[in-house]
């Protein structure tokens, strides 16, 4: 299994199981804050939507992240407010869920088969089996690494090595447990296999009043084992970090070089939030978004490692998702918008109305990719994938709590539901 679409092996993307073979998808998602809940909705791949369950207990306090087991019968919910994590064991069945007290609140949380990695707070790593509703293993990055590790940020999954790959992004309040660094985690030891500092070689990007901003900053992990490449983004720095993927993975940088994202091609101010790495015609291709305040988009060639395009869109795109069989990525504004100041970030949010098509496909044959804007009535802040390798249905959050499945090719709504609140996060299933 490979997480967050930023994982490509030999062109193949897959969940699960075959998409030709799907007959549905299963999102689950978190809503609310304080009295909120998590709940699935099920949707046909003929655009028909056939369930949606209320996950038992739906007054949890400000849920956020969710994350599926593999088999689909297990979520795990988690926030940032407190020390918690619930366990849901299968959307129908009748048992509330349980509750893991945790030392402190998370940042994050990726399953593979039926167990979990969450990152917290002040260092904590949990591995927790889904199934059993118990935490397996513990890890502190503040007492394990030297110098002492600050927190986990972002997660991505080597099951085949056995590994997770955990970016630490700010350094502590007061400066003295580190982020910027990159940690290899055995899974099977649960203890550091490598911890590769990134160079905080940019000194005047850092914000001298604040010690959690003192350093490149990394947060999202990609790989690309094809062009044998790494790529991070670089909060603060406003750029990409690319080097060798196979030095990496033996615990050291190799041809490390920074680029950064803003469309005019400055440094630190344009904040990539979110990307996605794809495949086409042979090539790897990296698309970043950025929540500066002037936004934009920019794609890489990965191999290359260099932006060969750029997008006017506003600031705080979503996740971009790929749809091989249309060569179309498809995202939205959710608005989140980073601001520097002396003091440090401020963040706002602005959602857009527009769903914005980019078409890769020109770019097979040497050309360039194209943006289209398709305007919506209401504000669209999530876009999600039924199956993303055959068909060009989308399920949209429109507004902050109405469901949409969306046919892309034909540009229609094929069907509206109610959400049980705004909606906070979102992951699929994928089931025969």
């Amino acid at each position: 299994m490979w997480h967050k679409h930023r994982w490509i092996l030999g062109g193949f993307l897959a969940l699960f199981a075959p998409a030709s073979n799907l007959s549905s998808a299963t999102f689950f998602y978190t809503y609310g804050a304080e009295g909120g809940g998590a709940a699935s909705i099920a949707i046909r791949m003929d655009g028909i939507v056939s369930a949606h369950d209320v996950l038992p207990g739906n007054a949890l306090a400000c849920p956020k992240k969710i994350a599926i087991s593999g088999d689909g019968e297990s979520a795990i919910v988690t926030t940032e407010e407190e020390k918690n994590a619930w366990i849901f064991a299968g959307a129908s069945s009748a048992q509330p869920p349980k509750i893991l007290e945790l030392e402190e609140a998370t940042t994050d949380v990726q399953t593979i088969g039926n167990h979990a990695l969450v990152a917290a707070e002040k260092g904590f790593f949990y591995w927790i089996d889904l199934k059993r509703g118990r935490i397996d293993k513990t890890w502190n990055s503040r007492e394990s690494l030297k110098p002492s590790g600050n927190k986990g940020e972002d997660i991505l999954f080597l099951p085949e090595k056995d590994l997770a790959l955990v970016s630490f992004q700010k350094d502590s309040k007061e400066g003295k447990h580190l982020g910027s660094r990159l940690v290899l985690l055995d899974l099977h030891t649960f203890t550091a296999k490598a911890d590769l500092p990134l160079p905080r070689d940019n000194l005047k990007l850092n914000i001298e009043a604040n010690k959690k901003e003192q350093g490149p900053n990394p947060e999202l992990i990609f790989l690309s084992p094809k062009s044998n490449t790494i790529a991070l983004s670089l909060d603060l720095y406003g750029a990409m970090a690319f080097a060798d993927l196979d030095a990496a993975l033996r615990g050291q940088w190799k041809n490390l070089e920074y680029i950064p994202t803003a469309p005019d091609g400055s440094w630190g101010h344009s904040f990539p939030d979110r990307g996605t790495l794809f495949e086409l015609g042979g090539k790897d291709y990296l698309l970043i978004a950025n929540a500066a305040e002037n936004g934009g988009m920019v794609l890489f060639d990965v191999k290359a490692r260099k932006v060969i395009q750029t997008f006017p869109v506003e600031a705080g795109a979503e996740t971009p998702v790929y749809l091989p069989k249309e060569k179309k990525l498809v995202t939205a504004i959710s608005g989140k918008t980073k601001l520097r100041t002396l003091d440090g970030l401020e963040k706002s949010s602005t959602p857009g109305n527009d769903l914005f098509v980019i078409d890769v496909g020109p770019l097979e044959t040497g050309g360039q990719a194209f943006l289209e804007r398709i305007p919506f009535e209401k504000s669209v802040v999530r876009v999600n994938a039924l199956a993303p390798d055959t068909s060009s249905l989308l399920l949209l959050v429109e507004g902050e709590s109405d469901f949409v499945v969306y046919d892309l090719e034909n540009r229609k709504k094929l069907a509206q539901e109610p959400a049980k609140g705004p909606v906070n996060r979102i992951a699929v299933w994928r089931g025969k």
